[in-house]
């Protein structure tokens, strides 16, 4: 966790919800059973050494494979060892030196048969040159190609992988060489060629080499972070889980750790059968002992916390056997009528269940593993270990997915179990069809292409053995992988740490294409996984409720089911834009120049060393000579990460056998959609009039009706992504590096990074008029990525760098200027001029409460208002409002860290006439985070209220703050002048909350006085001393404001704390007339959803499953195209409401 060098405030730069995530347990279980020596795999072709197909790896899979990259192990700090030398390569690498050889591969090489760790290997010229085999004497390096097409070979495919004529023989010194600069048909020189055959055969030519690599490449720290706890166990040696710390428990994997893990790696031993019934079992167990879960296992008075992850990664190429020693209460996979720990009938054989039992065996590996994943491991733990989906799920998961073996619905302390297959094959085909028919319960057709089959065989023959690995990682949750060749083996482990890793805190935002929904349209979600530090940006079809039916449970459409729901997904910006459908050499990443010429900053520059100036390239360089290097791996280049041989830390991808995508984590900066300026309903998005200015708006629209509409979305990738929003669309147009943040960006390329936050701030777009014509404009705030806001002009994404990029303005440009926290506002001024209105933030120099007017054509400042220099201060985000329509901003509004609600006067076309007063004064302690909304005098009199909430949500000492907060609506009469707050809390008629700690609030009515008091108050309640809190923006809906309240919860093993939304009367603060949320959550509003006969007005969204929830979620209300129904989303879930009666006229334009 990082935190912004602040003086005031300790600022995390990621979410304060995600910044207390709970290590998961690893134990690892390696087969060191005999055949883990063998240089054949599977094992049915040991009988055709003589062959020679024996030595390709059509045939014999762990034989050298051309078309496979062969890379060295790592060492325990994630480098990658020394390549073999090709004329000195080491037989017996990770042996005692007893039982190593050295061997010149260029003149002395042979085939391998075995190599057990006593002796020296059995090569095919120590015994059988002479018998049989004229073919297996010493020679240079070589391999069999299998050709269907050579002359001589069967055209019986079945009968191909077994017939000489089908293979020719490649040796490495002589193959052809004479592709484009000297390359053979794997793009490989003579040298690479060479390079890659003495890698195989030193790391990876015997099963247990392979195996051992393949963990090495797997457990770096890109992959698996030192915060992790690992432990390990063998089948033969070394048979309790135990760690280099201890020898009977799991271990924190620290650079002590991991060395030590690396070094059991390298002398596991291959001898013995192969009992893994007994390992799981014995890994199992260990998860039953409170230690397992304590934050110092070896240390009997340290915490235990019960959310934490138990897995369980076992690795064989063997038929198992040997007895075990049943689990207590052993819960087999095919026992009826039992219940799962948190209740839910386990009926094996029904819908849904089909898949988990095989009443075909008994004592199997499955059945061990479904009891070590169904049974309460730690009983005397509370159950709340968070969910995981492979799905975006809103609201309570269907059975059909808690069922899924693909997710991990347990919230009790369990063991989840990811099976690695080395070269085994059953009668199952791991394929989706059959897993569907798994599934599903019907018949499928096994290996042999004829036979039928349902369910799982039994276990009395190698087969049937076989086939209960998969069906072990199905029972266990974790997955099957079935490894042919060692790089699948590699890949498999990658998949598993990233499994794991993905089991971390994610949220999500939401942004609509259209304020009104109507049939077609689309909503765009955003998400974030921590762990692999990657965003995702999904589009869904969304419902308009035309068809809804709450007596229909199963919707035949998506507009069949409740307004606002989201559907089917349309898109995932994650899986279009990858290393592989994103190169970086073309794609299009800008950043700013900031270097004056002739008083005139360059302005725009692509993103490329070439392009940036002398500042620029040293801050990029950061003292390591690899400036180049680190741009072109910021601009997506992978081959200088770690994986790759490189210094750079390796990114993820978002699935676990797909290409890394390019898209960061999209944390705090919510995206945004542009359009052609009218949406999908036929309305314009402004409704600038054709005199505002000396072109036409209209003339304007037309110029961009044709424009793709976009959505835009700052990432913690250092870059802010433009994406085509169209229904075929989600591919990057462009990328933008602030300049700011160039001197911290260095830092995602090191192979520590863990967290940072850099492009994290809101962002505002509107049409703007300036140098003579209209042009869409995009101004975006850094968070605590930077101190400093970005603006740029996106009338044509398409364009190039210098039409795109416009200014930046930072602390560089004033010292008074902080993090980024507020939304900017984008105005015309009554001087004429279109400006940026910017706070300044939090932890400025001098920390004082700022506002600047921005130029929005060069960002210079029109005017800067120090409304408190008295230091601990910073000022939110503002909100301006015109209030004679005539799309010229008259008043400002926003609150700052004293909890001072300042009210700035720009009405006058004369900027010296500008004026600034303290409207309100919160009650002690109250600090003002959130915007503000504003909304007509209730009696339609002089003036406006003014809401807003108190609270702060940005620093860890506000996850336990016991402070009372408050939210007030505020009169303001035009009257208020000077310093000093001109309305307090004695002035406001106060409601109350009932209920305060319960779903379904309800709350006082109090009458309001409007001839003599000031507004209206309501103070928020708390939850086990943790005081309620408004962060965010309030919204009207006629007659009624609506906010979000928050209850952060500080515990490791909450998912982030409670979210409250409230729908209350905007006039006085009380409950409306009628009900106006969809207490029952049946999709319709109405009398029934008053609770004890009272109007409730505040209810308790419900977050995506498997999400942490993020207690600040961004407010979007949605409405139908008729404007008939609308919903409340928060973070994807939208909770139907009926706006109230509108009272009194709207009398100014509050700009967005």
């Amino acid at each position: 966790m990082f935190s912004a060098k602040a003086a005031q405030l300790n600022l995390n730069d990621m979410p304060l919800f995600v910044s207390t995530s709970v290590p998961p347990n690893i134990v690892v279980s390696m087969d060191d059973s005999g055949s883990m020596a063998w240089g054949f795999m599977p094992d049915v072709i040991s009988s055709n050494w003589r062959e020679t197909y024996y030595r390709s790896a059509h045939y014999n899979k762990i034989y050298y494979d051309p078309s496979v990259n062969y890379i060295a192990p790592n060492d325990s700090l994630g480098t990658p060892l020394a390549d073999a030398d090709y004329s000195n390569a080491t037989r017996g690498y990770y042996y005692d030196t007893d039982h190593q050889e050295s061997i010149n591969l260029s003149t002395s090489f042979s085939a391998i048969y075995y190599h057990y760790h006593y002796e020296l290997a059995l090569l095919l010229d120590n015994a059988y040159v002479d018998s049989d085999c004229p073919s297996c004497a010493l020679q240079p390096a070589y391999y069999y190609h299998f050709d269907d097409t050579l002359t001589g070979c069967t055209d019986t495919v079945a009968n191909q992988s077994t017939d000489a004529d089908c293979y020719s023989k490649v040796v490495i010194n002589t193959d052809s060489y004479t592709g484009d600069g000297g390359t053979n048909n794997y793009g490989r020189t003579l040298a690479a060629e060479q390079n890659n055959f003495a890698n195989w055969f030193q790391y990876y030519s015997i099963r247990g080499d392979a195996g051992k690599t393949a963990l090495t490449r797997a457990f770096v720290p890109d992959s698996v972070s030192s915060a992790v706890r690992v432990g390990r166990q063998a089948l033969n040696s070394g048979t309790t889980v135990r760690s280099g710390a201890s020898s009977t428990q799991v271990s924190e994997f620290d650079a002590t750790e991991r060395a030590n893990f690396y070094s059991w790696i390298n002398n596991v031993r291959t001898s013995g059968g192969t009992p893994l019934r007994s390992a799981a079992v014995r890994a199992g167990n260990y998860y039953t002992n409170l230690s397992a879960y304590r934050d110092i296992p070896s240390n009997s008075s340290s915490d235990a916390v019960s959310c934490r992850l138990n897995t369980h990664i076992m690795l064989t190429d063997g038929f198992y056997n040997g007895s075990f020693t049943d689990p207590s209460n052993f819960f087999t996979d095919d026992d009826t009528e039992e219940a799962l720990p948190d209740g839910t009938a386990y009926n094996p054989g029904t819908t849904n269940q089909y898949i988990y039992p095989n009443d075909n065996s008994s004592s199997s590996l499955a059945d061990i593993m479904w009891h070590y994943w169904a049974s309460d491991l730690a009983p005397t733990l509370t159950d709340n270990l968070p969910p995981y989906y492979t799905e975006e799920i809103i609201g309570t998961p269907t059975d059909a997915q808690y069922w899924n073996p693909a997710n991990d619905p347990a919230s009790w302390q369990h063991m989840v179990s990811y099976m690695v297959s080395f070269g085994l094959t059953g009668s199952v085909p791991t394929t989706e069809a059959v897993y569907q028919n798994l599934l599903d319960g019907t018949s499928y057709i096994t290996n042999d292409g004829v036979t039928s089959q349902t369910g799982w065989p039994g276990i009395g023959t190698d087969s049937g053995i076989a086939d209960d690995l998969y069906h072990a990682g199905i029972n266990g949750h974790g997955g099957f992988f079935n490894a042919t060749d060692p790089n699948e083996l590699v890949d498999a482990f990658k998949s598993i740490t990233e499994r794991i890793a993905a089991r971390q805190s994610t949220a999500s935002t939401v942004v609509a294409n259209s304020g009104r929904i109507s049939s077609g349209n689309l909503v765009y979600l955003a998400s974030f996984d921590t762990e692999k530090w990657i965003g995702q940006l999904q589009a869904f079809e969304v419902s308009d409720g035309s068809g809804f039916d709450p007596d229909v449970e199963t919707p035949a459409t998506c507009d069949d089911q409740s307004f606002g729901t989201l559907c089917s997904e349309v898109w995932d910006a994650a899986r279009e834009n990858t290393s592989v459908t994103l190169p970086h050499g073309p794609r299009n990443v800008f950043t700013y120049d900031s270097t004056e010429v002739s008083g005139t900053p360059v302005g725009g520059i692509e993103f490329k060393w070439s392009s940036l100036n002398a500042t620029q390239a040293a801050l990029l360089d950061d003292g390591d000579g690899l400036g180049e290097a680190r741009v072109n791996y910021l601009r997506g280049d992978d081959s200088n990460e770690t994986e790759n041989g490189g210094t750079f830390r390796s990114r993820r991808s978002l699935i676990t056998d797909g290409d890394d995508t390019r898209v960061g984590p999209i944390v705090h900066s919510s995206p945004v959609y542009v359009g052609n300026g009218v949406d999908a309903n036929g309305f314009r998005e402004y409704a600038f009039t054709d005199t505002l200015e000396s072109k036409s708006y209209t003339a304007f629209l037309t110029s961009i009706a044709s424009r793709n509409p976009m959505i835009y979305a700052g990432g913690n990738d250092g870059m802010l992504h433009a994406f085509n929003a169209e229904r075929t669309g989600g591919e990057e147009v462009f990328a933008y590096v602030p300049n700011e943040i160039l001197k911290d960006i260095h830092e995602l390329t090191e192979s520590t990074f863990s967290a940072g936050a850099y492009v994290d701030g809101p962002i505002s777009t509107l049409d703007v008029f300036y140098s003579g014509d209209w042009h869409s404009v995009l101004v975006g705030a850094l968070r605590t990525g930077g101190k400093g806001f970005y603006a740029l002009d996106i009338t044509d994404p398409t364009e190039t760098a210098d039409e795109i990029a416009m200014w930046e303005f930072t602390d560089d440009n004033d010292a008074d200027m902080g993090y980024s926290f507020g939304k900017a506002q984008l105005v015309k001024l009554n001087d004429g001029r279109w400006a940026a209105i910017v706070a300044n933030g939090y932890n400025s120099t001098n920390e004082k409460a700022v506002l600047f007017v921005l130029d929005i054509e060069d960002g210079s400042i029109i005017k800067k208002f120090e409304v408190d220099n008295s230091g601990d201060n910073g000022l939110s985000g503002p909100v301006a409002i015109s209030v004679d329509r005539d799309f010229m901003i008259d008043y400002i509004y926003a609150g700052d860290l004293q909890g001072n609600m300042w009210k700035f006067d720009l009405s006058s076309s004369t900027v010296g006439d500008w004026d600034y007063a303290k409207l309100f004064k919160a009650d002690s302690g109250q600090a003002i985070t959130g915007s503000v909304t504003v909304g007509n005098h209730p009696e339609n009199k002089t003036g406006r209220l003014v809401y807003f909430g108190t609270g702060k949500y940005l620093e860890q000492t506000d996850l336990t703050s016991t402070n009372t907060e408050s939210f007030y609506a505020v009169l303001d009469d035009d009257t208020c002048t000077g310093n000093s707050a001109c309305i307090t809390s004695s002035s406001l008629v106060s409601q109350t909350i009932e209920g305060a700690s319960i779903n379904g609030r309800t709350i006082t009515d109090n009458a309001v006085d409007w001839s003599s008091d000031k507004g209206w108050s309501l103070d928020l309640s708390s939850l086990a001393g943790v005081s309620e809190r408004v962060v965010g923006r309030p919204a009207l809906s006629g007659s009624l404001v609506i906010f979000n309240t928050i209850i952060p919860e500080s515990g490791r093993c909450n998912s982030g704390g409670e979210t409250f939304t409230f729908v209350i009367d905007r006039n006085n603060g009380g409950a409306p007339d009628a009900p106006t949320l969809d207490y029952n959550n049946d999709g319709k509003v109405d009398q029934d959803d008053k609770k004890n006969g009272q109007v409730v007005v505040a209810i308790q969204p419900e977050p995506p499953s498997g999400s942490s929830n993020d207690p600040a979620p961004d407010l979007v209300i949605l409405v139908s195209g008729d404007g008939s129904q609308k919903c409340i989303n928060v973070g994807g879930n939208c909770d139907s409401y009926s706006g109230g009666s509108r009272s009194g006229r709207v009398r100014w334009r509050q700009l967005k």
